[in-house]
């Protein structure tokens, strides 16, 4: 008597479905951590792209701390950034320019 299905078949019976549940496992691993990092990501090139304007705009003949703090609050304010305290940015002057930089990190929970 023929058995009713192929030994071979019989041994690898599932294990499409195992897959299945690897593949979707991995996807929702992987979705979940985009949905944490994007926003961080988000908010980092709106910090860069503030202090770059900052950098650009300045002016030496005008040179106070507080009107740089206030143009970092000003961005700060209109692009919603808050993981980065506006205190937390150095501002380091030298003879041909002005650096910016941040001491800050931000961090979420990825699960």
């Amino acid at each position: 008597m023929n058995p009713p299905w192929p030994t071979t078949q019989r041994n690898h019976a599932g294990s499409s479905t195992v897959q299945f549940l690897c593949y979707a496992l991995s996807a929702w691993v992987v979705l979940i951590a985009l949905l944490r990092l994007t926003p961080i990501y988000l908010e980092h090139r709106a910090v860069v792209s503030i202090l770059e304007n900052v950098v650009t705009d300045y002016d030496a003949s005008d040179d106070t701390t507080s009107l740089i703090k206030q143009k970092l609050s000003t961005g700060w304010a209109v692009n919603g950034v808050d993981q980065v305290d506006v205190d937390a940015v150095g501002i380091t002057r030298r003879r041909s320019e002005t650096q910016h930089r941040s001491a800050a990190t931000a961090s979420a929970p990825i699960v």
